[in-house]
């Protein structure tokens, strides 16, 4: 465990007046809160993972041996659901530069407008003393058929009501976390349908909910080409690393469209992804079938591009 200190925290949050709206900013406020009303910085620990939260968005901290050499490796995370900045260091000092990093890295994303990389506003629900975002709503309609109409009520609420659609499709593209290797892209049925997923696995498109129309009239023209994609041993690894410094590497996503498919080029780089890996025909046709989904039109129509 590490022990933070206020003034310090206070020091860099004054860098970066400019990322006062942001969730990280606002989580680093409430840590700064509790260590002067001497309470935990954190309010989750798993796994000897600290963490703090805040409308989906956490910051986590977790400290191990490494088993070849014995030698202490430390981590620092920030993101939501699977999309996240990961650094890794080796000196606990080091903490608090990493920290300077990644919110000089919120300003770069604030300048062009590139917040949504690592940081969304998720509503939460709370549910029999569980806090659940719209993808970990899933999970439960997996183990209670979505008959509660709490879950129903929210997700109508939020405009997340099409989310109950990917209950009934079970056939379905979405992402693991390799963790420390990246992701890998598969498209079938994930473990048993009518259980709740495994942690690794991370259903993408389902806290933004305009990709999430966008991800249902996908999965509906993907299921055109079930026969060729059926490869339940298929997978497309995918990740890059970056070294900061000599004991600092940050671990990011290179391929936005995990991240979101309702902004810029990102939807067809994801079509662009899957034809090219499932050797799918017609690639040629890719710009318009981004068109076509990101229009009005049923994807019943999809076989017709």
């Amino acid at each position: 465990m590490i022990i933070l200190d206020k003034t310090i925290l206070t020091k860099i949050l004054s860098k970066y007046e400019s990322c006062k709206s942001t969730k990280l900013y606002h989580i680093i406020l409430m840590i700064i809160e509790s260590l002067e009303n001497n309470q935990p910085w954190f309010n989750d620990i798993s796994n000897n993972i600290y963490s703090r939260w805040y409308r989906g968005n956490d910051l986590s901290y977790c400290e191990y041996k490494n088993d070849v050499d014995d030698t202490d490796v430390f981590y620092l995370e920030y993101g939501c659901n699977g999309y996240r900045a990961k650094f890794q260091f080796y000196d606990k000092s080091d903490f608090y530069d990493v920290l300077d990093h990644l919110l000089e890295h919120f300003e770069d994303l604030l300048v062009i407008d590139g917040l949504y990389h690592i940081e969304n506003d998720i509503p939460i629900m709370e549910h029999d003393g569980v806090k659940y975002t719209p993808r970990d709503l899933i999970c439960q309609c997996r183990k209670y058929e979505c008959n509660e109409q709490s879950i129903q009520s929210f997700l109508e609420d939020n405009n997340f009501q099409r989310l109950l659609e990917i209950y009934d499709k079970g056939y379905i593209l979405y992402f693991k976390d390799m963790v420390y290797n990246g992701f890998c892209m598969k498209i079938d049925i994930p473990n048993d349908v009518h259980t709740c997923i495994q942690h690794s696995d991370i259903f993408p498109y389902l806290n933004c909910s305009k990709c999430l129309n966008l991800y249902l009239k996908l999965l509906d023209i993907l299921d055109e080409h079930k026969k060729i994609i059926n490869n339940p041993n298929k997978t497309f690894e995918f990740n890059i690393t970056r070294r900061l410094s000599k004991n600092v590497h940050e671990y990011t996503l290179k391929y936005d469209f995990v991240r979101h498919i309702c902004v810029g080029d990102n939807l067809l780089e994801l079509l662009e992804f899957i034809w090219k890996n499932y050797n799918l025909p017609n690639p040629d046709t890719l710009d318009d079938l981004a068109k076509f989904i990101k229009s009005n039109v049923s994807a019943k129509s999809a076989r017709n591009i």
